[in-house]
């Protein structure tokens, strides 16, 4: 008697559970947030610069913004967009340099062609910077 009562108490608690399923969210921006070591060209000045960027996602899921920390070897912290593979850097002052640009994230490498123009002194340095 017992057993057959244990049995019924058991299916009983079965029969009443809710199972749910829950889908891991996946972000896009994941696979370009990172620090990535770059090399920075020049083309205004025929120089290369060789520092850190750092790449952080801004604002929740589904948000395509990310932000470039220390773009240009400035400690700039520059605001872009991230779609599929592309970034989109729009038009913007930071610091007294207006910066705007394009690039990709291909195969872990990070390709940037920018403008930055120190707005002090009035050049616009055209810059390609790829990570290593």
């Amino acid at each position: 008697m017992k057993k057959v009562l244990l049995a019924v108490l058991v299916i009983t608690l079965m029969a009443s559970c809710d199972v749910y399923y829950v889908e891991p969210r996946y972000d896009h921006r994941d696979q370009i947030t990172g620090y990535y070591d770059v090399e920075d060209y020049s083309r205004t000045y025929d120089e290369f610069h060789y520092y850190g960027v750092t790449i952080t996602k801004v604002g929740s899921y589904g948000s395509s913004e990310i932000m470039l920390r220390d773009l240009y070897a400035d400690g700039i912290e520059v605001y872009a967009y991230y779609n599929g593979n592309s970034i989109d850097i729009p038009f913007q002052i930071v610091d007294g340099y207006e910066i705007e640009g394009s690039g990709s994230l291909s195969h872990g490498v990070l390709d940037l062609h920018y403008r930055a123009k120190d707005r002090h002194i009035g050049v616009n340095d055209f810059c390609e910077l790829f990570s290593e």
